[in-house]
């Protein structure tokens, strides 16, 4: 659910659900796009960690299978994830401006990266 309904009120295709749902594409809900949504996924790979994030990220096996626990919210594992998480956010070849339509401008305001 916490994934179905964002995509209803978006743009479909954009994020793969499972297997029975697909990318959503042609579900839709209503006619009109209430809102964008770009799920980050990053891959919980040691491997793919330090690849695409960086030598930061470079985990032994037993730390990268602690992030994969859902069940063990220890305080580091959940300062891990966000760093990875954060780190994800700011690779523009991730999430860059297209991820955010005219929509989100506000008026008087300039982007951050134009703000020099």
């Amino acid at each position: 659910m916490s994934l179905t309904l964002p995509e209803h009120l978006t743009a479909p295709g954009q994020t793969f659900i499972n297997a029975n749902l697909g990318d959503m594409q042609d579900l839709y809900v209503i006619d009109a796009t209430l809102l964008t949504f770009r799920r980050l996924s990053p891959t919980l790979e040691g491997t793919w960690l330090e690849e695409e994030l960086g030598p930061e990220f470079s985990l032994r096996p037993g730390a990268v299978r602690r992030l994969r626990n859902p069940g063990r919210a220890h305080p580091s594992n959940l300062q891990q994830l966000h760093a990875i998480g954060t780190s994800m956010a700011a690779k523009q070849y991730i999430l860059n401006g297209a991820d955010f339509p005219a929509a989100f401008d506000i008026p008087g305001m300039r982007a951050a990266d134009q703000s020099g």
